[in-house]
C-alpha cells in the first residue's frame, strides 16, 4: 500500500510537469485568445453552417492563394512591429506585446497576397479574462487611430460612442435584406476623415463601420472593419449581427464561392505559387525544439507519458521487486517443477491424474524411508507385503484406495476424488503411527 501511494505521487508530479510544459507558451495563449469573447473562433463553425466554407490558419498548413476568396485578419495590437524593434529575448517580447504582435512587413504581405478584411482592435486583454465589457478595458481611440494609420488608413480618425448599445438597420449589399445590428460602445470611422481612396460599404448615422480602400502607393487594396464586436465570439450572438456578417462575407467575396481564410497567425502561411530563389540560412535553437512539443504533438506526448506511468505503476504493484531463491539447490528446482506440473494438470482438468501421481509419490517416499533407496516399484510391493503381515485389514484397505486413485482417478467426480484422498491420508497416518507396522521394522 505504501509503495502504491509513493508511485501514485510520482505519477501525479510527472503529469503535472508535463501539463505545465505543454499548456504553457505562446501557442496556448493564442488558443485562449481565439476562443475568448474577443476572438473569432466562432466564425469557423458559423460561416460553414451558412453555406460559406472556411479554412482556418494553421502553422503546418499552406493553402494556395488561388483556392481562397477572402481573408479575415483580426488585429489585436496597437503597434505593428518593425524589424528594428525585433525583440531579442522572451522578456522583451512580453513587455512589447499587448496581445498578439505582428510585423509590418508580414501584415502588408498578407494584404498583397489575398483580398483581406482587416478587423481593427477595440478591447484590452482584460476583456478576454473578465468577460465584462467595461469602459476601462477599451483601447484608447488614439491608439486605435494609430494602428489604423499603420495599416494603411492615413488620416482616418476613429470615433467611439457612449456606454450603450447602438442599433441600426443596415444591409451588406442592395441584394440582401435589412438586418438590425447592435454594438456596445460602438467604434466607427469618422466619415469626414475618410481618405480619397476609400469608400463606405456600410455604417451608422454618425460613422462608418465597414469601408473598402483601393491600392495606394505600396499598400494593396483592402477592406476595413472598425468594430470587432460585429463578428467576434461575443458579437455574433447579439441582435442580427450574425446574419449581417453572412451577407457581408457574400458581398465582399463578389460571388466567389471559394473558402474564406480565417487568419489568426502572425506568419505568412499561404502558398502564393512563387518560387523563392534566395537561399536563406536559419539558426536552429531552443524554440525549434519546443515546436516538437507544441499542440497537437503535446497531446500525444501527454498520452504516452500517462500510459508509461500507469504501466510502470501496475508492474511495480503487481509483481513487486525481484526476489531470489534462498538456496539454489536441486530440491528447490524439483519443487518448482512439481508445482508447475501440478498447476498445468489443474488448468487442463486432469485432477485425477494429479491425485494418482500424488499417491504413488507418497508410497514411494514411505518405501524409501522404510527399506532404503533404489528399489523403485519393488519397494512399494515389499511395503504392501510387510503391512499385510502386520495388519491384513489395513493393507487391504490401502490397496483398494490406492488402486481407485491410480487407476480410476480421472473418472471420479470431484467430491468422490476428494473423499478417496482423505481416506488415503487417514490410512497412511495409521501406517506411520507409533503403533503401526512400520514402527516395528528392524
Amino acid at each position: 500500500m505504501r509503495n502504491g501511494v509513493l508511485y501514485g505521487g510520482i505519477g501525479v508530479l510527472v503529469l503535472g510537469g508535463l501539463s505545465a510544459l505543454f499548456l504553457s507558451g505562446d501557442g496556448a495563449r493564442d488558443r485562449k485568445l481565439d476562443a475568448s469573447v474577443m476572438g473569432v473562433e466562432a466564425l469557423r463553425s458559423w460561416l460553414p453552417a451558412q453555406g460559406i466554407p472556411v479554412v482556418r490558419s494553421h502553422p503546418r498548413l499552406s493553402p494556395k492563394v488561388a483556392d481562397l476568396s477572402l481573408r479575415i485578419l483580426p488585429v489585436y495590437d496597437v503597434d505593428l512591429l518593425s524589424e528594428e524593434d525585433s525583440p531579442q529575448t522572451k522578456e522583451a517580447f512580453a513587455q512589447q506585446t499587448t496581445q498578439r504582435d505582428i510585423y509590418s512587413y508580414v501584415f502588408f504581405a498578407k494584404l498583397a497576397d489575398l483580398q483581406t478584411l482587416v478587423v481593427l482592435p477595440k478591447w484590452r486583454t482584460g476583456f478576454a479574462t473578465a468577460e465584462v465589457a467595461h469602459a476601462s478595458l477599451l483601447i484608447d481611440t488614439d491608439d486605435v487611430t494609430r494602428i489604423g494609420r499603420q495599416t494603411g488608413l492615413a488620416g482616418t480618425r476613429v470615433l467611439r460612442r457612449a456606454a450603450f448599445f447602438e442599433t441600426a438597420s443596415r444591409s451588406a449589399s442592395p441584394m440582401s435584406g435589412d438586418h438590425e445590428m447592435a454594438l456596445f460602445h460602438a467604434q466607427l470611422f469618422d466619415r469626414e476623415s475618410l481618405p480619397s481612396f476609400c469608400k463606405e460599404v456600410t455604417g451608422f448615422t454618425y460613422g462608418v463601420l465597414v469601408m473598402s480602400c483601393s491600392a495606394h502607393g505600396s499598400i494593396a487594396a483592402a477592406h476595413y472593419l472598425s468594430d470587432p464586436d460585429l463578428l467576434n465570439n461575443h458579437g455574433l450572438s447579439v441582435a442580427d449581427n450574425a446574419a449581417f456578417v453572412r451577407d457581408l462575407m457574400l458581398d465582399l467575396r463578389g460571388g466567389d464561392e471559394k473558402p474564406v481564410y480565417l487568419d489568426t497567425s502572425t506568419e505568412l502561411l499561404l502558398d502564393t505559387g512563387e518560387i523563392d530563389t534566395e537561399a536563406r540560412e536559419y539558426d536552429r535553437g531552443a524554440e525549434d525544439l519546443a515546436r516538437f512539443f507544441a499542440y497537437p504533438l503535446s497531446v500525444l506526448w501527454a498520452l504516452a507519458a500517462t500510459v508509461l506511468g500507469v504501466a510502470a505503476w501496475r508492474g511495480a504493484r503487481r509483481f513487486g521487486p525481484p526476489r531470489r531463491l534462498a538456496d539454489d539447490l536441486p530440491e528447490a528446482t524439483k519443487t518448482a517443477a512439481i508445482e508447475a506440473k501440478a498447476r498445468l494438470l489443474r488448468l487442463s482438468g486432469n485432477d485425477g491424474r494429479m491425485a494418482g501421481e500424488f499417491v504413488q509419490a507418497r508410497l514411494s517416499d514411505l518405501a524409501i524411508q522404510t527399506f532404503g533407496p533404489g528399489l523403485g516399484e519393488a519397494g512399494i510391493t515389499r511395503l504392501f507385503a510387510h503391512i499385510e503381515r502386520r495388519n491384513a485389514g489395513l493393507a487391504a484397505d490401502l490397496r483398494r484406495v490406492t488402486a481407485t486413485l491410480t487407476d480410476r482417478g480421472g473418472n471420479l467426480p470431484q467430491t468422490e476424488l476428494h473423499r478417496q484422498l482423505e481416506t488415503f491420508r487417514d490410512l497412511l497416518e495409521r501406517v506411520n503411527d507409533g503403533s503401526g507396522p512400520i514402527s516395528k521394522l528392524g
